[in-house]
């Protein structure tokens, strides 16, 4: 039965040049697209979500993040949601993602922002002029 089913999806002959069936793509519960737009809520405002989203993109779909790990994210409303998906990641994906991200922020400091104002010395004051020095 299960020959018959891959038969028929193969189709006889067909070309040689793969085709991707867009069904299959939009039956996927937890799309990469989705995945990052859920995880950009929660990222620091500070941060540009226009370079979080790709960067997660791109470590969703290279590193293959399996379906569990994608709906778990998806499905997350909190932070607190987001760090109990840790659980799903294999292999070095959560250390990949992390390390990109880390490099990331870094270059999204300003640079141009002044350092915090060194505090003044008080100056000593002299004794009142009414008192008397014992």
């Amino acid at each position: 039965m299960r020959s018959l089913v891959l038969f028929a999806l193969l189709g006889c002959g067909g070309s040689s040049t793969p085709t991707v069936d867009p069904a299959v793509a939009a039956a996927d519960p937890a799309p990469c697209p989705a995945v990052a737009a859920n995880v950009v809520k929660f990222v620091d405002p500070a941060m540009s979500t226009d370079k979080v989203r790709p960067l997660l993109e791109q470590h969703c779909r290279d590193d293959k993040w399996s379906v569990d790990l994608r709906k778990c994210i998806v499905t997350g409303t909190s932070e607190k949601d987001l760090d109990g998906c840790e659980k799903y990641y294999v292999g070095t994906q959560l250390e990949n993602f992390k390390r990109d991200l880390e490099k990331l922020e870094a270059t999204n400091k300003p640079l141009d922002t002044p350092p915090p104002p060194t505090p003044t010395p008080t100056p000593d004051v002299p004794p009142a002029a009414n008192t008397i020095p014992k």
